[in-house]
């Protein structure tokens, strides 16, 4: 089962904390006055986000 959108879908993939997640969302919806949803991820869609995410900030 994939994602399904339509032609005028925008996707945004984001590793984020819910309250930064929120905050990416109300930004979106603002500057572009379409209606915006957020939703959590189904594991396994986004693994190479969180790999990508992993290795640009590494723990201390």
């Amino acid at each position: 089962m994939g994602l399904q959108h339509d032609d005028n879908t925008l996707l945004l993939g984001i590793y984020a904390t819910p309250t930064k997640a929120a905050d990416v969302t109300d930004a979106v919806r603002r500057l572009t006055a379409h209606e915006v949803s957020l939703t959590e991820s189904v594991p396994g869609n986004f693994d190479d986000l969180a790999d990508q995410y992993r290795i640009e900030h590494p723990p201390n």
